[in-house]
């Protein structure tokens, strides 16, 4: 029945889709962690259910503010961008602002909540400022970003052509999504390091991943 900060999150949700669908999701993902844990270890006889949604009732309203924290913040940030990014803009910009609307479209979409594993949900809002951060330092000195971009393009390109011939399939094997997320952390470590990263991350490491 409430779902905290909903009204909020669905204003900022407006660019990526219905606030219905933001709810269902929301809801969604909530019951799922609290049904079956970090691990969504799922049940396999009757009273595994029972003790796992014994245990889900008790944990519901603690998670519920945990996801809608983490969703709430990812999404005020992506507002903000939004914000920024639009109207008229220095050609200097442009090659970044390409890249970074590339990068918004596959971090907040219709369905993000429930397509975004869960660690990541979690790192979303961190993802988020660190472009708040780039554009900062984009405002300051545009010549800077380019190299430091080009670091990040060629995985890039590699992922999104990956991920699509994996979702033709239907499975991503987890290496790809462990590729797909440390091309995120390389993100920060570039354009945001005071941020600070999940892991160790550096081109050699992606090169690594890319290949096992």
């Amino acid at each position: 029945k409430n779902l905290p900060g909903i009204q909020q999150m669905c204003l900022h949700y407006a660019a990526a889709g219905p606030c219905e669908r933001l709810k269902s999701d929301l809801l969604a993902r909530i019951a799922e962690l609290a049904l079956y844990g970090e691990d969504a270890a799922v049940p396999r006889d009757r009273s595994g259910f029972d003790a796992a949604a014994a245990r889900g009732e008790l944990a519901l309203v603690t998670v519920g503010s945990q996801v809608c924290r983490a969703v709430g913040e990812t999404l005020a940030e992506y507002h903000i961008i939004q914000k920024r990014i639009k109207g008229a803009v220095s050609p200097a910009w442009l090659a970044a602002l390409g890249d970074i609307r590339d990068q918004l479209d596959h971090l907040v979409y219709a369905g993000f909540v429930l397509a975004t594993p869960l660690v990541q949900l979690r790192h979303l809002p961190r993802y988020l400022k660190a472009i708040s951060k780039r554009l900062d330092r984009l405002q300051q000195n545009p010549a800077k970003d380019r190299p430091l971009a080009l670091q990040i393009e060629p995985h890039w390109q590699k992922c999104k052509q990956r991920l699509d011939a994996a979702r033709k399939r239907g499975e991503i094997p987890e290496a790809l999504r462990q590729y797909r997320w440390l091309i995120e952390e390389f993100r920060v470590s570039l354009f945001a390091q005071e941020l600070g990263t999940a892991e160790k991350v550096s081109a050699k490491r992606l090169e690594e991943v890319a290949r096992g």
